[in-house]
């Protein structure tokens, strides 16, 4: 599996993405890979004292080789994407857009929920990662099992898409089947904007948006179902999802 090597010579300043600088936030670029969807991501989350907002790009990927080495290069391709999704936290909730096939086309959707309750288990490990320091933690959340690394040195509860309630800035998050990762790829202070939540002229609830995957998961299989020879059958069992979230409480 492709694992970038990143060095961030702007952690060389870690002491200086603090909140005390006045009209300044943190910004902190991650990629994103998804191993079995095949599916990359930046995603760029602007943080500040009370909120953050994580939006999502996703990125084609190019392989190409080097004739006399042979030594194959990763090229992450910014893709024009209109479907990119958005997640708006605060310590009591998540705002997130998303989009649903509704009608041979993606409708963007709303969905709130309460921010749900981390279980973070804080660990004793510590690493240095790109030049920071960092403590690692563990967390159990709708069916995967993470494995995390976060810096104490930048003091902010938030991290990339919903993760939220570490004593530091997360630097890397990997599933334990490493099919997801998160790295931190850059980290920089800029200017105070407006931290605003993703706005669509639909709403819908976090549980119907659950029955909507589910129903488009109940659709697949059976549309597979009739390519199937007679007397065979076929299941997914919520392991096998892809997506970062497997399960719901």
């Amino acid at each position: 599996m492709f694992r970038p090597m990143l060095i961030l010579s702007t952690f060389l300043l870690i002491q200086n993405f603090l909140f005390a600088q006045e009209n300044k936030q943190i910004l902190a670029t991650y990629l994103l890979i998804n191993s079995n969807s095949k599916e990359t991501y930046t995603v760029k989350t602007r943080i500040d004292r009370n909120k953050s907002f994580s939006e999502f790009f996703k990125l084609s990927s190019k392989s190409d080789t080097i004739a006399e080495s042979e030594e194959k290069l990763e090229i992450f391709v910014t893709n024009k994407d209109t479907t990119t999704p958005k997640y708006y936290v605060t310590k009591d909730s998540i705002v997130f857009l998303e989009h649903i096939y509704v009608n041979k086309k993606f409708t963007p959707v709303i969905i709130e929920e309460k921010t749900p309750a981390f279980k973070w288990q804080l660990k004793d490990d510590s690493s240095i990662i790109s030049g920071i320091s960092c403590n690692s933690a563990t967390l159990n959340f709708r069916g995967r099992n993470f494995m995390v690394w976060y810096s104490p040195d930048i003091p902010t509860p938030f991290g990339p898409w919903k993760f939220y309630g570490l004593p530091g800035l997360i630097i890397k998050v990997e599933s334990d089947d490493k099919s997801i990762l998160f790295q931190l790829t850059n980290l920089s202070n800029v200017n105070e904007e407006e931290i605003k939540r993703p706005t669509s002229n639909k709403k819908i609830t976090l549980q119907e948006y659950i029955r909507f995957q589910q129903s488009v998961l109940d659709d697949f299989l059976e549309k597979l179902k009739t390519q199937l020879p007679r007397g065979a059958s076929v299941s997914i069992s919520k392991n096998e999802l892809n997506g970062i979230e497997r399960t719901y409480e």
